[in-house]
């Protein structure tokens, strides 16, 4: 399993520099003013989340978020089906997204003889390049929903090559990508190769005296910062 050590310096694993100044949106406002206008363009950013819903509804908000910029949206399926990710988008009034405003490849039908098996980490890379080419926009952004699904699936060392080599070629064509993350599920070797691999750190945590959901976010070149988490109609808002 290759670990933080064993990977390349970071002005190396960078690469291009970021450009500074070329945001897109978070998907939720007070995020976009604590980054200062959100995403740096071409960056990879890992969400940590183990509660069901904030997990699955903060993917949905980038994208849709992303869909009101005119922005081509590319969505990895391994959790739940597309009529899942339609109805959820809509109990939140994400009302962009939905199967044919998203390039979907879908890896959860795969075990009922369709779509893509988790395993094939190729396929997943070609339909990948396929969807930048039918979606693509001046800006666009990849959602890996999620990451744990294909890790459970596959030798944790081909799916860090994986990573790495679609961190590189999207960071080419200035497109974001987020990738899922369930924090329970992984060794914390794992969780720091991941967060090596990563420009930006989103992560939710339950408080277990109350149950309140709190976000700390962080990056390469800020510190991280702490926030209250609520759901609201429309999806997570920080308070």
């Amino acid at each position: 399993m290759p670990m933080p050590s064993d990977l390349p310096p970071m002005k190396e694993r960078i690469g291009t520099p970021l450009k500074m100044g070329n945001k897109v949106t978070c998907g939720i406002d007070k995020l976009d003013v604590i980054l200062e206008g959100g995403f740096t363009r071409g960056s990879a950013v890992s969400f940590f989340c183990s509660h069901s819903v904030a997990k699955n509804l903060y993917p949905l908000q980038f994208a849709n978020s992303g869909l009101k910029s005119n922005e081509g949206i590319i969505y990895v399926l391994a959790d739940f089906s597309i009529d899942m990710m339609e109805q959820m988008a809509r109990d939140h009034s994400l009302t962009r997204i939905s199967r044919d405003s998203i390039y979907t490849i879908d890896c959860s039908s795969w075990a009922g003889g369709k779509g893509i098996n988790p395993q094939s980490l190729e396929e997943i890379s070609i339909q990948l390049n396929a969807g930048l080419s039918k979606r693509s926009r001046e800006t666009n952004r990849v959602v890996i929903h999620s990451l744990s699904t294909i890790l459970l699936y596959n030798d944790i060392s081909h799916v860090f090559k994986f990573v790495g080599f679609i961190n590189s070629k999207l960071k080419s064509t200035d497109t974001t990508i987020i990738y899922v993350i369930d924090k329970s599920l992984h060794s914390a070797q794992v969780i720091n190769t991941i967060k090596h691999l990563s420009d930006y750190i989103i992560e939710i945590k339950e408080e277990d005296a109350d149950s309140q959901l709190v976000l700390e976010v962080s990056s390469i070149t800020m510190l991280p910062v702490v926030a209250e988490v609520l759901i609201g109609g429309t999806g997570l808002e920080l308070a």
